[in-house]
C-alpha cells in the first residue's frame, strides 16, 4: 500500500457547490476510484486559504495505468467536468495538469521503525473527570 496526496485551490465563490456535489459523489464514480486501486479516499478543504488536499491509499501496483484507466471512465471525465469550473491550479501547477502532487513528509506507521526499542502506542480515549 501506498499513500497519495494532491492539492488544487478551489474558488471561493463555488465552496458551497463543491461541498455540495461532494456530499452526493455518483456511484459510477466512486466504483471507477475503488477500481483503480484506491481506498479510503478523503478530501479535506482549508479555509480561508481554499485549499483542497485529497488523499487516499493505493493498493495497486501500476499508479499511471490505473490513473489512465480512470481518465477513461466516462462517469469520471464527466465530474472532472463538472469539478473542474470550480478548482483553480496552484501558481506551481505546470500545463494540464491542475492537480499538484504532494509528497508525504511523515507517517505514523513508520517512524521509528529502525529505531532500536521503538514500540508503537495504542491511542485511547483520556477520562478529564
Amino acid at each position: 500500500m501506498q499513500r497519495m496526496g494532491l492539492c488544487i485551490g478551489v474558488k471561493a465563490e463555488a465552496i458551497a457547490d463543491y461541498k455540495r456535489v461532494h456530499a452526493a459523489v455518483w456511484p459510477e464514480v466512486l466504483d471507477v476510484i475503488s477500481r483503480a486501486n484506491i481506498r479510503n479516499y478523503s478530501i479535506f478543504l482549508r479555509e480561508p486559504e481554499n485549499l483542497l488536499f485529497a488523499c487516499w491509499e493505493y493498493h495497486g501496483s501500476d499508479f499511471a495505468r490505473d490513473a489512465a484507466r480512470m481518465s477513461e471512465s466516462p462517469a469520471m471525465r464527466k465530474w472532472w467536468e463538472l469539478c473542474g469550473p470550480m478548482q483553480t491550479p496552484l501558481p506551481t501547477a505546470n500545463g494540464g495538469r491542475p492537480w499538484k502532487r504532494s509528497s508525504i513528509s511523515i507517517d505514523q506507521n513508520v517512524i521509528g521503525q529502525s529505531l532500536p526499542g521503538y514500540a508503537p502506542t495504542t491511542w485511547r480515549p483520556v477520562r478529564l473527570s
